[in-house]
C-alpha cells in the first residue's frame, strides 16, 4: 500500500530479468516484459485478480524482441510496446488485454519508448533524439490514429520524459553542470631546476 508503508508482497517471480512493465489504471491487469531467451524478450500480462490464487501469466501476441519498453493507454483498451518485428525497432500498438483485435505500426522512421498523454488524446514516442506525437481519437472501429508530427528534439529525452496531462510540457532528466575538480599539476625532477638560480642567489644550501 502506497501510504501505509507495510510490507511488500510478491506478485510474480521471473525467471529473467524484468524489463519494462506497466499497471492498468483500473488496477487489473499487470504486464511486464521479460527475458524469452539470450537475445529476446517476451510481453506477458496477469489478471490481479489471480496473481494471489495462483494465476499464471498470458504471452502477449507479439513477435520477441530485443527491447520491448511498454505503456497501458489511459483507458485501459490498448497497449503501445517496441518490437522489432518490422526489421528495425518501431512502436505499435495493439488492443489489450486481448492482442488479436488490432495491431499497428505507429512509428515510421524508428521508434522508442512509448508514452500516451495522461488524458489519452496523444500517444509520444521517441525518434532518435526527436520527440514525435500521434494524435489518438476514438472512432466507430475503435481507434483512429493520425500520423506523427515532430514536436521537438533534445538529447535529454534518451535519459527519459513523461508528458503533462494536456501535452504543453514534458518533464525530462538532464545531466547536471559540475564545476570540474582542480587540475593537480605534476613537475618531475623539480630540484634540478632549482640548483642554478639557488647557487646564483647565495643562499649558501
Amino acid at each position: 500500500v502506497a501510504n501505509s508503508g507495510g510490507e511488500g508482497t510478491v506478485l510474480y517471480e521471473a525467471s529473467g530479468a524484468i524489463m519494462s512493465l506497466d499497471w492498468s489504471s483500473d488496477g487489473q491487469y499487470l504486464v511486464l516484459v521479460k527475458h524469452a531467451d539470450a537475445v529476446s524478450r517476451e510481453i506477458r500480462s496477469f489478471s490481479t485478480a489471480q496473481l494471489g490464487d495462483g494465476g499464471k501469466s498470458v504471452l502477449y501476441p507479439s513477435l520477441p524482441a530485443r527491447r520491448a519498453k511498454l505503456r497501458i493507454s489511459p483507458n485501459d483498451r490498448y497497449l503501445a510496446y517496441e518490437s522489432r518485428e518490422s526489421g528495425s525497432v518501431e512502436v505499435f500498438v495493439g488492443s489489450f488485454p486481448d492482442g488479436t483485435l488490432l495491431r499497428r505500426k505507429i512509428s515510421t522512421r524508428g521508434g522508442r519508448a512509448p508514452r500516451w498523454r495522461p488524458d489519452g488524446k496523444e500517444l509520444y514516442y521517441r525518434q532518435g533524439d526527436s520527440l514525435m506525437a500521434v494524435s489518438v481519437q476514438s472512432s466507430s472501429r475503435g481507434i483512429a490514429l493520425g500520423s506523427p508530427q515532430k514536436l521537438f528534439s533534445s538529447a535529454d529525452l534518451r535519459l527519459g520524459y513523461a508528458p503533462s496531462v494536456d501535452g504543453q510540457r514534458f518533464l525530462m532528466i538532464g545531466p547536471v553542470d559540475e564545476t570540474p575538480p582542480p587540475a593537480v599539476h605534476v613537475v618531475e625532477n623539480w630540484h634540478d631546476g632549482l640548483r642554478l638560480p639557488v647557487a646564483k642567489a647565495g643562499f649558501g644550501w
